[in-house]
């Protein structure tokens, strides 16, 4: 990505910073819309594939960004080449610093959910924590675990910036009726949804158990999504055990997201853990409700009136609330049409509002307004203080790095 060739650089009351990322995912629109939004504020984002580029370029006569900005954390590994590419990461980091470059990260997840020693992610974690300026998470519970699992102080580091919506991000022209016909539902079928990659904490085997006590013969599952290497042959067995069980084990592209989506009634989250709340944020942003279990940041974006919750790992309590959420078959496109009007309110301008004030903070620029980070209309909270409102009449939480 180019960020030149988007639109001339914006920096308002500010003077222009210069932000480095480092990993971006080019099969997610999560870093193209903030890269985007970034520019109106005065940020011009460089994309590299590693630190090892940076420093390269910085080696070749390059300019050093003022900051670099963080999106993973490297994965542990008891291999000596991979101890040996942790060791390298670490002293480009030194170096950098040493050059007086800033460092911010964003916390995705706490460890790689996928990882057998989950304990060595949390001690990279807890070092690298020592190397930023400031941590960005994206919901209030998200901080909880961050501050408990890494065990920071609450030093005002941690800012606290919301995951915006995925409207208008993925095409959606396909309607419901041609969605059904290309899947092969009918109308009268209620089709349960897991879309995206297929990964043991993401908790099928505890959804497969419970929708095979789930009474009802128009009602389906479908799971849609590349399953990880060694899982997919136990998942299939699993899946030709009840014929109201469809798996297509696939990548599915940006263009067919839209197909299974709309094609669905209801998208469920049967998740073991869930630091970040990507999954739900797009179930909304396609007007689905969803049966989510209450763990993570599930229950910071979603609320009862579009979803129901249930205990992660219980498969009679997912049983419970699809039970639920299918006797409420007439309310089905209200509670969908509630998750997009609220998600509607989290917009990518506003988190690259912040996250350019996070720059400026850890830059030590002053703002002529003396903002603090916002959380939006409808996110859940536990700030006790009440919303100050700030000249363009919106209310500003202020939640992010002040030790809320």
């Amino acid at each position: 990505m180019n960020p030149d060739a988007i639109e001339p650089l914006r920096a308002g009351r500010h003077r222009p910073i210069t932000v480095a990322f480092t990993p971006t995912w080019p099969k997610n629109p999560y870093h193209a819309q903030l890269i985007l939004h970034l520019r109106e504020h005065g940020v011009n984002v460089l994309v590299h594939d590693s630190l090892k580029q940076i420093v390269r370029q910085i080696g070749s006569g390059g300019r050093p960004p003022e900051l670099v900005h963080l999106h993973s954390i490297p994965s542990f590994s008891f291999s000596p080449f991979e101890v040996l590419r942790q060791v390298f990461h670490f002293c480009r980091i030194l170096k950098l610093r040493k050059l007086g470059v800033k460092f911010v990260i964003t916390v995705h997840d706490l460890i790689d959910l996928d990882a057998m020693l989950p304990f060595g992610n949390l001690l990279i974690g807890q070092i690298l924590s020592t190397k930023m300026d400031a941590l960005h998470v994206h919901s209030l519970s998200a901080k909880r675990e961050l501050l408990r699992a890494w065990h920071l102080k609450d030093d005002g580091r941690i800012s606290v910036i919301y995951h915006p919506n995925y409207i208008d991000c993925y095409p959606n022209v396909v309607g419901r009726a041609e969605a059904r016909r290309r899947l092969n539902y009918s109308e009268s079928e209620v089709v349960f949804l897991v879309l995206g990659h297929i990964r043991p904490y993401k908790g099928i085997d505890v959804l497969l158990n419970s929708f095979a006590n789930l009474p009802g013969e128009d009602y389906r599952l479908l799971i849609a999504g590349a399953v990880r290497p060694g899982l997919g042959k136990g998942l299939r067995r699993d899946c030709q055990n009840d014929k109201r069980v469809r798996l297509i084990d696939e990548y599915i592209p940006d263009s067919d997201i839209q197909l299974y989506m709309n094609a669905c009634d209801i998208v469920v989250l049967p998740y073991r853990r869930a630091f970040t709340s990507g999954a739900a944020i797009l179930a909304m942003s396609f007007s689905k409700p969803c049966v989510a279990t209450n763990t993570g940041a599930f229950p910071d974006v979603l609320d009862e009136n579009g979803a129901f919750f249930c205990t992660p790992n219980d498969p009679i309590s997912l049983t419970d609330s699809m039970k639920q959420i299918g006797a409420l078959r007439a309310q089905i496109p209200t509670m969908g049409n509630y998750n997009l009007e609220r998600v509607s309110q989290w917009r990518w301008g506003e988190m690259a509002d912040n996250m350019a004030e996070m720059y400026r903070s850890v830059l030590n620029q002053s703002c002529d307004d003396n903002r603090n980070f916002y959380a939006p209309e409808g996110h859940r909270s536990e700030i006790k203080a009440k919303p100050e409102n700030s000249r363009d009449g919106m209310s500003r939480w202020p939640i992010a790095g002040v030790g809320q």
